[in-house]
């Protein structure tokens, strides 16, 4: 947990639902059987590329076709297997939301928040290559399963308030940009906007 995340999320479910997709992960064991995955893919890619050298002989250009297909399907591999990863991560990591008593709409609301965050940034690497892409895809099956659980808190409590007051002042190094952050004529909770204008 970051500065930077308790200052995106909105409500205090977001930065839960957030929470409880890398426990899913850490649960899940995703790492490791991430490793036990790929030690077989630089199995084969050794391989191809022996069998490349053996049969090219003298066209280094044969060796270096080899080299490159075998490193693209590793990598492939390796996006497919982490993009499971995610997925079971958002099934897992939502009913977890859930069973603390949060609302399960958090998570994917911050997906929302993060893709369209991510389409001011302009595409970048294309979908198809990201291992953790927030596709439409995704944003309808977190959607989908929080119509099955039970509605949780959703409101922004005051103590996220008071945390993400912390936060955002210690995004700035100068009093002024504090004091800027947190305006006497504060719009929020009243609670918040003179906790932070008091640490400002």
């Amino acid at each position: 947990i970051h500065t930077g995340l308790i200052r995106a999320a909105t409500t205090e479910a977001e930065l839960a639902g957030v929470m409880a997709h890398e426990i899913a992960h850490v649960t899940q064991r995703h790492i490791a059987r991430r490793i036990d995955n790929t030690k077989g893919w630089d199995l084969a890619s050794a391989a191809l590329l022996l069998a490349a050298i053996a049969a090219g002989g003298a066209d280094p250009a044969l060796v270096q076709a080899a080299l490159g297909l075998g490193m693209g399907i590793s990598y492939q591999q390796q996006v497919n297997y982490t993009r499971a990863h995610e997925l079971e991560a958002d099934r897992l990591g939502i009913q977890m939301l859930s069973a603390a008593g949060y609302a399960p709409e958090g998570m994917a609301g911050f997906f929302k928040r993060i893709a369209a965050q991510s389409r001011l940034y302009g595409e970048g690497i294309p979908e198809i290559l990201r291992t953790h892409p927030v596709s439409t895809t995704r944003l309808a099956e977190a959607r989908s399963r929080e119509q099955d659980l039970p509605d949780g808190a959703a409101e922004r409590s005051l103590i996220f308030g008071l945390m993400q007051a912390r936060a955002e002042l210690a995004a700035y190094d100068l009093s002024s940009e504090k004091l800027a952050r947190f305006p006497s004529s504060w719009e929020g909770d009243p609670l918040v906007g003179q906790y932070g204008r008091a640490n400002a």
